[in-house]
């Protein structure tokens, strides 16, 4: 809560009743020194809340609100980059960087991001909220919707993409399907339902051909995978899945 520009009480996370306020603190903060010793004082039990600390510093020192008026963007969960991606694209135009090589047969909707020395082959169809990263190689023939891919990443031919985020130097094999839409998705201890989520892929991901990824599936770093697989929930890293 605030009065004029001063805090005068912030809450972490409050339940509904709770809630006294329509402003949200983004958590952006510039301080003095004074800052650490309030810090010290503070009481906690394993995670220290920057919150709980600010409670006890309204009391004696002075804390001004900056009012933000602008575009606001949750970046907590997985999906979240999706949705920030899409916001951020909204409000610009396609942007192919110079080095990239777009082949006349690939078509590419808008708006799309294409970096540095990236390949996009014949066929290929990118369409809307794609960002490509550099280095990366888009095969034939393979379609991608809603997609954010990390640099030095291999898109093999034949691979249909949608709703995910594939992380750096990871190779997805040809006739792949990373299925979109929505679904349920499991983080930890909480549900989340009816999110759209096709999945994450982390880094130095390898799969080989017609592999499935279906929905909300969250791969962990160095994970390989064989032909025909499907995968589905948590993938922990360094693992290896074949087709049972």
């Amino acid at each position: 809560m605030i009065e004029g520009n001063r805090v005068i009480d912030i809450k972490e996370k409050p339940k509904e009743h709770e809630i006294q306020s329509n402003l949200v603190n983004v958590g952006v903060y510039a301080f003095g020194p004074d800052i650490f010793a309030a810090i010290r004082r503070t009481n906690h039990y394993g995670e220290l809340k920057l919150t709980d600390t600010l409670r006890e510093f309204i009391d004696d020192h002075l804390l001004h609100a900056v009012h933000y008026d602008g575009m606001w963007l949750e970046l907590s969960r997985p999906w979240d980059l999706l949705s920030v991606n899409s916001g951020i694209l909204a409000q610009t135009d396609s942007v192919i960087a110079d080095p990239a090589v777009v082949s006349k047969g690939a078509t590419l909707g808008d708006p799309v991001v294409v970096g540095e020395h990236s390949r996009i082959q014949p066929g290929a169809r990118i369409f809307r909220d794609v960002v490509i990263g550099d280095n990366v190689t888009i095969g034939a023939n393979t379609v991608i919707t809603n997609a954010i891919i990390f640099e030095d990443a291999v898109i093999e031919p034949g691979s249909v993409i949608s709703d995910c985020i594939i992380g750096s130097g990871t190779t997805i094999g040809p006739l792949n399907s990373i299925e979109g839409g929505r679904t349920d998705v499991r983080v930890d201890d909480e549900l989340y339902t009816d999110v759209k989520f096709g999945g994450l892929v982390g880094d130095n991901v390898e799969t080989a051909g017609n592999v499935t990824i279906e929905p909300g599936t969250i791969i962990g770093n160095n994970v390989s995978v064989e032909s025909g697989s499907t995968l589905t929930g948590r993938i922990p890293e360094n693992a290896h899945v074949f087709r049972g």
